[in-house]
């Protein structure tokens, strides 16, 4: 999963900065498909079955990753992760763990809601068992991908509570022209994962895209 990032008109910055007037953002989400198969590295990552996963991701250090002591949960799913925070690197986002979500420190943070928009990134693993697997996924040779979540789930980020208001899968070339995702007050919490499909060009590769409120 790897999303390319621009900049940003007018933005309050929320997956850990205050409001900040920035350069529009043009973002291309190039969510990479990952998937694990038998021959791998020996330090591949790892997926949250200890399965490891045949993809380069960055390190903490190319991210400036930290811990942010608190969880991702989508308790409707079953899923609660640690929620750690990163940057962007190069104009990418791209988390640097199979077993994580993260906060980007580039847009809103949750402990402020008036900094904007919060944006929170995570893997999904074809035919593993990433964070992302648990709000949507690709079982087998499916034409459509089975989408978990739905328009009144609860999200918490942290101490932070949202309720999902809508969700939509839409390929990576729209994702980065998006402007209700990468504009100030579309809504408090976007939440992107990747749901690829061997079969379709890169840039028409689908995303989960996760609009939520505050609550």
């Amino acid at each position: 999963m790897t999303i390319r990032r621009g900049g940003r008109s007018g933005i309050g910055v929320g997956w850990t900065l205050v409001s900040v007037a920035a350069a529009t953002v043009a973002v291309l989400l190039g969510w990479r498909w990952l998937t694990w198969t038998p021959s791998v590295a020996p330090d591949a990552p790892v997926d949250l079955a200890g399965r490891q996963v045949p993809v380069d991701l960055p390190s903490d250090e190319d991210v400036s990753a930290l811990d942010t002591g608190g969880f991702f949960e989508a308790p409707v799913q079953g899923l609660r992760v640690p929620l750690r925070s990163a940057l962007t690197a190069g104009g990418v986002i791209n988390p640097p763990s199979l077993t994580e979500a993260y906060l980007y420190r580039d847009f809103g943070d949750p402990g402020d809601p008036a900094s904007g928009t919060v944006v929170a990134a995570m893997h999904s693993v074809r035919g593993g068992h990433g964070p992302g697997n648990a709000l949507a996924d690709r079982e087998g040779s499916a034409e459509a991908p089975s989408v978990r979540i739905s328009p009144g789930d609860p999200l918490l980020l942290g101490a932070a509570r949202y309720v999902v208001t809508q969700v939509e899968i839409q390929a990576k070339a729209a994702t980065s022209d998006d402007a209700r995702i990468w504009s100030e007050g579309s809504s408090d919490l976007v939440v992107l994962t990747c749901l690829i499909d061997p079969r379709v060009p890169l840039a028409d590769q689908p995303n989960l895209i996760v609009f939520a409120d505050r609550v």
